[in-house]
Protein backbone atom coordinates (compact mmCIF):
# COMPACT_ATOMS: atom_id res chain seq x y z
CA UNK A 1 0.00 0.00 0.00
CA UNK A 2 1.39 3.38 -0.99
CA UNK A 3 0.95 6.11 1.55
CA UNK A 4 0.98 9.81 0.73
CA UNK A 5 3.73 11.93 2.32
CA UNK A 6 2.44 15.40 3.21
CA UNK A 7 4.68 18.42 3.72
CA UNK A 8 3.89 21.53 5.72
CA UNK A 9 5.67 24.89 5.86
CA UNK A 10 5.88 25.70 9.57
CA UNK A 11 8.15 28.78 9.84
CA UNK A 12 8.71 28.53 13.62
CA UNK A 13 9.63 31.74 15.50
CA UNK A 14 13.31 30.87 15.88
CA UNK A 15 16.30 32.28 14.02
CA UNK A 16 17.39 28.84 12.76
CA UNK A 17 15.72 28.13 9.39
CA UNK A 18 16.65 24.42 9.24
CA UNK A 19 13.25 23.37 10.66
CA UNK A 20 10.91 25.34 8.40
CA UNK A 21 9.47 22.30 6.60
CA UNK A 22 8.08 19.08 8.07
CA UNK A 23 6.99 15.86 6.36
CA UNK A 24 4.73 13.04 7.59
CA UNK A 25 2.19 10.53 6.33
CA UNK A 26 -1.24 11.88 5.48
CA UNK A 27 -3.56 11.20 8.43
CA UNK A 28 -0.65 10.26 10.74
CA UNK A 29 0.30 13.71 11.97
CA UNK A 30 -0.63 12.88 15.57
CA UNK A 31 2.10 10.23 15.86
CA UNK A 32 4.80 12.90 16.22
CA UNK A 33 7.15 11.25 13.73
CA UNK A 34 8.07 14.12 11.42
CA UNK A 35 10.92 14.64 9.05
CA UNK A 36 12.21 18.21 9.11
CA UNK A 37 14.47 20.35 6.99
CA UNK A 38 15.23 23.76 5.56
CA UNK A 39 13.52 22.83 2.29
CA UNK A 40 10.63 20.58 1.35
CA UNK A 41 13.00 18.05 -0.23
CA UNK A 42 15.17 17.92 2.92
CA UNK A 43 12.10 17.29 5.09
CA UNK A 44 10.94 14.41 2.88
CA UNK A 45 14.45 12.93 2.80
CA UNK A 46 14.69 13.16 6.61
CA UNK A 47 11.29 11.47 7.03
CA UNK A 48 12.20 8.65 4.62
CA UNK A 49 15.60 8.09 6.23
CA UNK A 50 14.51 8.18 9.87
CA UNK A 51 10.80 7.46 10.28
CA UNK A 52 9.22 5.84 7.23
CA UNK A 53 10.07 2.23 8.10
CA UNK A 54 8.78 2.58 11.69
CA UNK A 55 5.58 4.29 10.51
CA UNK A 56 4.95 1.58 7.92
CA UNK A 57 5.33 -1.17 10.52
CA UNK A 58 3.09 0.61 13.03
CA UNK A 59 0.38 1.44 10.49
CA UNK A 60 0.41 -2.15 9.23
CA UNK A 61 -0.25 -3.39 12.78
CA UNK A 62 3.33 -4.48 13.43
CA UNK A 63 5.98 -3.15 15.79
CA UNK A 64 9.31 -4.11 17.33
CA UNK A 65 8.79 -7.02 19.68
CA UNK A 66 8.55 -5.69 23.26
CA UNK A 67 9.06 -9.15 24.76
CA UNK A 68 12.46 -10.18 23.41
CA UNK A 69 15.89 -8.67 24.00
CA UNK A 70 16.16 -5.45 21.94
CA UNK A 71 13.87 -6.98 19.28
CA UNK A 72 16.57 -9.52 18.42
CA UNK A 73 14.09 -12.38 18.29
CA UNK A 74 15.61 -14.12 21.30
CA UNK A 75 14.43 -14.37 24.88
CA UNK A 76 16.04 -12.41 27.66
CA UNK A 77 15.85 -13.14 31.35
CA UNK A 78 16.60 -10.96 34.33
CA UNK A 79 19.19 -12.39 36.67
CA UNK A 80 18.54 -11.11 40.19
CA UNK A 81 21.23 -9.39 42.19
CA UNK A 82 23.25 -11.34 44.69
CA UNK A 83 25.54 -10.26 47.47
CA UNK A 84 28.53 -10.40 45.10
CA UNK A 85 27.16 -8.99 41.83
CA UNK A 86 24.43 -6.62 40.61
CA UNK A 87 21.36 -7.68 38.67
CA UNK A 88 21.86 -8.14 34.94
CA UNK A 89 19.99 -9.26 31.86
CA UNK A 90 21.03 -12.51 30.24
CA UNK A 91 20.19 -13.11 26.60
CA UNK A 92 19.56 -16.70 25.63
CA UNK A 93 20.41 -16.97 21.94
CA UNK A 94 19.34 -20.60 21.78
CA UNK A 95 15.58 -20.05 22.27
CA UNK A 96 13.58 -17.86 19.89
CA UNK A 97 11.08 -15.48 21.46
CA UNK A 98 7.65 -17.09 21.77
CA UNK A 99 5.82 -13.85 20.92
CA UNK A 100 7.53 -13.02 17.61
CA UNK A 101 8.83 -16.51 16.68
CA UNK A 102 12.38 -15.21 16.44
CA UNK A 103 11.66 -12.50 13.86
CA UNK A 104 11.88 -9.47 16.16
CA UNK A 105 8.63 -8.08 14.69
CA UNK A 106 5.51 -8.37 16.82
CA UNK A 107 2.15 -8.53 15.07
CA UNK A 108 -0.41 -6.65 17.12
CA UNK A 109 -3.88 -8.15 17.34
CA UNK A 110 -6.34 -6.24 15.16
CA UNK A 111 -8.11 -4.57 18.10
CA UNK A 112 -4.81 -3.21 19.48
CA UNK A 113 -3.71 -1.98 16.06
CA UNK A 114 -7.01 -0.16 15.56
CA UNK A 115 -6.89 1.35 19.07
CA UNK A 116 -3.28 2.54 18.56
CA UNK A 117 -4.39 4.81 15.74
Amino acid sequence: MTRKIVTNYEFPPIPDRSYDWCAYYDGDEESGEYGSGATEAEAIADFVANYQADCDLRLDGKCDCPYCFESSGYEARDVPATYYEPAWQDTDYSRPCEHCNGTGVYLQPKAEARDAL
